[in-house]
């Protein structure tokens, strides 16, 4: 297993979008945020938060719906507007943002959205507009460009592709989910590191044993890797476990499904 710790370079892209995004904040009175409600302090972009301003600023915690009963309970409803962008009654959340919108700015508002990879703006944007008006997906990074759509006669809405902050690592990233696991280059390196994390987190030790239908009492990250690849059967030519599938299993299965830590 690598055992290097690896930071990503963003080099001009990121920076020309951080510009871009502070000019379009010029041109909208309302400026959304989307979080993810189980992470909610590592997936706010503080710098954009600082710009935007609290008067104008609307913090949606998305993803409620994959909280766990205790930390529903203890949601500040004050500072997050809570919303499950796949309720079955969908209408409902779709009103609470137009109703938060409109106490902000009454007056045909132009609104901007911006978040971390896959917070699932594109999911709020969706709920918001009635109809698949952005591309959805479980992989970080999916919108690409800035686009405006038309929530209704009155208001204007801005999607914008995901941000994040200048010197965060992959192993950062991947923990807010805000990472195309596909795209990595050493699944079990990550992996080995989640695996970890999992053993020595309860609430993560929890869903892993449920989710794989395994035990992970007295295993080491390793052999926890081992049992994974046991479970799903992933086996390569000649019967050697297929450390490098259980490793991916193990980072999607955690990207969509598991509680944040």
């Amino acid at each position: 297993m690598s055992k290097y710790k690896k930071r990503i370079s963003f080099g001009k892209s990121l920076g020309s979008r951080w510009r871009t995004f502070r000019e379009l904040l010029r041109r909208c009175e309302i400026v959304i945020e989307v979080l993810d409600a189980r992470d909610l302090q590592g997936t706010r972009l503080r710098d954009l938060e600082r710009w935007a301003g609290r008067e104008r600023l609307i913090k949606i915690a998305n993803k409620v719906d994959l909280l766990d009963p205790d930390a529903l309970a203890s949601f500040d409803h004050n500072e997050y507007l809570p919303i499950n962008s796949k309720a079955i009654h969908r209408e409902k959340e779709r009103q609470k943002i137009i109703n938060a919108i409109i106490a902000k700015n009454k007056k045909m508002p132009r609104v901007v959205i911006f978040g971390y990879p896959n917070v699932g703006k594109s999911s709020i944007i969706n709920l918001l507009a009635g109809r698949k008006a952005a591309h959805t997906s479980p992989v970080a990074g999916t919108t690409t460009n800035i686009q405006w759509i038309r929530l209704n006669p009155d208001i204007l809405l801005m999607d914008s592709p995901g941000m994040f902050q200048e010197y965060e690592t992959k192993e950062e990233l991947l923990q807010k989910v805000a990472v195309n696991i596909d795209g990595l280059e050493d699944y079990e390196y990550y992996g080995v590191k989640l695996a970890k994390k999992c053993i020595t987190d309860k609430r993560l030790r929890a869903w892993l044993e449920g989710y794989f239908d395994i035990k992970v009492e007295k295993s080491n990250a390793e052999q926890l890797i081992e049992k994974i690849a046991k479970r799903r059967n992933w086996l390569l030519k000649g019967g050697e476990l297929n450390l490098i599938e259980a490793c991916k299993t193990l980072l999607r299965a955690y990207s969509r499904e598991a509680p944040k830590i």
